[in-house]
């Protein structure tokens, strides 16, 4: 069903049609030519404008619009004079020989001299019978609409090999399982890597910023983003910090130094490399995409990557540092941790290292650091039972509902406008953003058996934290593609607005595109260990 209903929208698609708009006739000198696509609300979307040139009308003269490939039933073309005003400009007639569209799989629509009035009408202006159009002075215009739909290409010539490739699909849907792919069975895998309840925990927390970012960039009047890439910050430095904080001879081995840095940059190379082979080298930025490819450059939502791949590759010395604290005293690392914390955030405030293509970002590895001293709070301090994580179910909800309450304020007040942050600026700051989601990790950790564990660790949370990082990297592409079909199926003028049904389709796009991304891409080239182990992705 999903097959043939796929087919169907790709015939009706290719039907609909028009790869290019050639204009000819006898034009003045400049004359502005403007195409429309006009939806069925009446809407205008411009596809390409430009300037026929000549000096004179004496000759014919053949000017294309760059490529279209869009659907299109009705055409609108604006025809204006901007050259030079002279005494012969009074009433300038411009006499149009033919429109030509080019659609795929068909011979091409002509509409002549003798036939353009009959497909054609002039809402400005004069379009004769002859095609002649008249212009008046400078700055006046022809604006000739299409009276008719486009003609449609036949369904027999489009129907052959896309059915062929959509019998093939069905075939192959038929021999596979859905949940068999990596972007669903991984949801499982808590027991292999960490404890189940911890694994749906850190999971559900790491898909909730993920859909932080992607709701403050679609939703209407929502703005959590700063909260959204705070909580990806800080489960960074906390997941990759846990093996070490509970072995910290770990860190005294290169082998395990070797196979952490390893294991990180096969986490997050491939998908990344991709995504940047896609966007820039396909499109012939080749300079763009060589600063990319040596994380000196972070364009756009990228920005985090050049940050996230430093710390990386600082983390160890980091640990090192701390498991020798640790062996004169347990306290110790914790001390030396809210050192630095506190030295990063006020020294490093003003040093912007990384270009991004407009400016330059701050390094916020304070943010990282708060997860490094979260994790050592969990696995060195609270390992033990304690009155958070033990008791009555009663004090278990007690608690969780306080933890609840913490998320949801940390969120609402994470736009600056918002108050109380219009009175307590400081609630509205980055840092503030980081700890509180330093603290929000440590209690979904320890009430594990209140409801708030179960909200934060819900199914659509996980199923988006495993393919967390495809799901941040392609959010702006997912954003991109709904934008289109809502301008090219639905009239939408200006696809990018911020609605529900921005958010719903630009989820469902971005979501399907993760998970074959993750699955396809990311996921073969790392692994879990079979045996229990503390480490965690």
């Amino acid at each position: 069903m999903v097959s043939l209903l796929t087919w169907l929208l790709v015939s009706f698609n290719v039907q609909e049609t028009t790869a290019r708009v050639i204009i000819k006739g006898y034009f003045y000198q400049d004359t502005l030519v403007e195409i429309y696509r006009v939806s069925e609300s009446e809407k205008r979307q411009l596809f390409d404008s430009f300037t026929i040139p000549g000096q004179n009308r004496r000759y014919e003269q053949r000017q294309g619009s760059d490529n279209i490939n869009m659907p299109l039933r009705e055409l609108e073309i604006r025809f204006t004079k901007t050259g030079p005003r002279t005494i012969a400009d009074q009433k300038l007639n411009s006499v149009l020989t033919s429109i030509q569209l080019i659609k795929p799989f068909q011979t091409h629509f002509f509409f002549n001299g003798e036939n353009v009035a009959k497909f054609f009408v002039a809402n400005e202006g004069e379009l004769r019978n002859n095609g002649e159009l008249i212009f008046e002075s400078q700055g006046k215009s022809v604006t000739v609409n299409s009276i008719s739909e486009i003609g449609r290409t036949g369904w027999q010539v489009v129907a052959g090999i896309p059915l062929l490739f959509f019998f093939g699909v069905l075939l192959l849907a038929r021999s596979s399982r859905l949940l068999s792919l990596p972007a669903f069975s991984d949801i499982a895998l808590g027991n292999k890597i960490s404890t189940s309840r911890e694994f749906d925990t850190i999971n559900g927390l790491r898909g909730m910023a993920a859909l932080l970012v992607l709701l403050s960039h679609t939703a209407p009047g929502f703005e959590a983003l700063q909260m959204g890439l705070a909580l990806l910050f800080v489960i960074s430095g906390f997941l990759l910090s846990k093996p070490f904080v509970l072995d910290n001879t770990k860190i005294f081995s290169w082998a395990n130094i070797e196979h952490y840095l390893t294991k990180r940059l096969k986490r997050i190379l491939p998908m990344y490399y991709f995504y940047v082979f896609l966007i820039y080298v396909v499109a012939l930025k080749f300079d763009t995409a060589l600063r990319h490819f040596f994380f000196v450059q972070g364009e756009g939502h990228l920005w985090p990557m050049p940050q996230i791949f430093t710390f990386y590759m600082l983390l160890p010395l980091v640990l090192l540092a701390t498991s020798l604290c640790h062996r004169l005293h347990r306290f110790l690392p914790i001390t030396v941790l809210v050192t630095a914390i506190y030295f990063a955030f006020t020294s490093m405030r003003g040093w912007t290292p990384y270009y991004n293509g407009s400016g330059y970002q701050q390094f916020f590895l304070f943010s990282f650091l708060i997860g490094v001293l979260a994790s050592y709070l969990q696995y060195d301090l609270l390992t033990k039972p304690n009155i958070v994580n033990t008791g009555a179910r009663w004090r278990q909800e007690t608690f969780g509902l306080v933890a609840l309450l913490f998320t949801f304020f940390a969120i609402a007040w994470s736009a600056p406008l918002v108050a109380p942050t219009a009175i307590f600026n400081w609630l509205s700051q980055f840092w503030v953003k980081c700890l509180s989601c330093g603290l929000i990790i440590l209690m979904a950790l320890n009430t594990p058996n209140s409801f708030y564990r179960k909200i934060v660790s819900n199914w659509l949370f996980r199923s988006v934290g495993v393919i967390g990082f495809s799901f941040y990297i392609l959010h702006g592409l997912g954003m991109q593609l709904f934008e289109q079909i809502q301008i090219q199926y639905f009239g939408v003028s200006s696809g990018a607005e911020r609605s529900w049904v921005f958010v719903i389709g630009s989820f469902s796009i971005t979501y399907c595109m993760a998970i074959l991304s993750y699955s396809l891409i990311e996921r073969p080239f790392f692994g879990y260990r079979a045996e229990r182990s503390g480490e965690s992705r």
